[in-house]
């Protein structure tokens, strides 16, 4: 449950700097060591991700957690 609620805090702290057309099709995935990682339906939404991970690095390193990778996994929903 507290791995849960970390990742939900995680997206919750970056949910402002994501278009809010592409919230929805946003889940946080699990966190390990530095690395956190995003499910996302749809391609282009991944590169629209991929495109602002560095400024959501920025924001959860500044809000305290040890972030220094966010990994992008397409997820299809099968």
């Amino acid at each position: 449950m507290a791995r849960a609620r970390d990742t939900a805090e995680r997206l919750k702290a970056i949910e402002g700097l994501i278009p809010p057309a592409m919230r929805a099709a946003i889940q946080p995935g699990p966190a390990e060591g530095d690395v956190w990682c995003l499910l996302v339906k749809g391609s282009a939404a991944a590169a629209k991700l991929r495109q602002l991970s560095p400024m959501l690095v920025t924001r959860l390193k500044n809000r305290g957690w040890d972030v220094a990778t966010i990994r992008i996994k397409v997820h299809t929903g099968r």
